[in-house]
């Protein structure tokens, strides 16, 4: 029984991303529901296609504006792949920056800025690129200076030379 329902899983999922290609949202909720249902039968509750099912049901839910759902769906798919891979594990960005989307879109800006924070943790976990950045911030703000010092510099040998 279990192949044939990852079988239907495959179709179901084949078929979500044809009709949300099509921008048939609502046909595509409902395949996507479906989906959702044959993959905690198929490969279980904490299974990595079952984070995938979940992954399309945010974008889905998010699409249509019902951020409720997608938060739901965001943060099972979100645990399943910190169960499976670490919570820390650069895999992850794809379902924080998901859920961070659906956050922006929500208006929920404390939510969008808290997972900012853990996304440039997984990317930068040393915060190295921070100081990168601040360094080439000064670099950069002395170049300013320095050309600002030769514009003015040329500008007064002009005016000697009238």
């Amino acid at each position: 029984m279990k192949i044939l329902d990852r079988i239907a899983w495959f179709y179901s999922v084949t078929h979500t991303r044809k009709l949300f290609k099509k921008k048939d949202y609502k046909t595509a909720l409902e395949v996507a529901s479906a989906a959702y249902d044959k993959a905690i039968n198929a490969f279980g509750p904490g299974h990595l296609k079952t984070a995938q099912t979940c992954y399309n049901l945010v974008v889905l839910n998010t699409e249509i504006r019902n951020f409720e759902e997608a938060e739901k769906y965001g943060i099972e798919s979100l645990k399943i792949m910190e169960n499976l891979r670490g919570k820390d594990h650069f895999t992850l960005l794809e379902d924080l920056r998901n859920l961070q989307y659906m956050y922006k879109e929500w208006g929920k800006a404390d939510k969008v800025e808290e997972l900012e924070k853990r996304i440039n943790n997984i990317i930068d976990p040393d915060g190295e690129n921070e100081k990168d950045d601040e360094e080439k911030e000064l670099i950069a703000a002395d170049e300013v200076v320095a050309d600002e010092e030769h514009n003015d510099e040329q500008g007064q040998e002009e005016i000697a030379q009238e």
